[in-house]
């Protein structure tokens, strides 16, 4: 700045130039924050669970204790492909928030 306050002819000159600079700084830096979050989003989706045959053809449960025997294995089965899904959701939530 000169002596009187007002700014250098070459600082006039250049402050349309630093303008630009910083909204295209601003812009890009933008479109990478975005594409960024949605690379992740791709990323910690928790994919489908795997199903499972529970008896293969000709070899269904003979007698009641075995039905009984082969609900409770596919409750808790069930239970724990839930809880875990949802410990993977309550996870990826968790590191979106933190990341906005």
């Amino acid at each position: 700045m000169a002596a009187g306050g007002e700014p250098i002819r070459w600082q006039t000159r250049m402050a349309p130039l630093m303008a630009g600079a910083v909204i295209f700084s601003a812009i890009v830096f933008t479109v990478i924050l975005v594409w960024q979050f949605a690379a992740l989003e791709q990323r910690t989706k928790t994919p489908a669970p795997p199903t499972i045959a529970w008896t293969a053809p000709g070899r269904e449960p003979a007698n009641f204790q075995q039905q009984l025997q082969l609900a409770n294995v596919q409750a808790s089965y069930d239970l724990e492909r839930e809880t875990i899904a949802r410990r993977y959701g309550e996870t990826n939530a968790l590191l979106e928030a933190r990341l906005w």
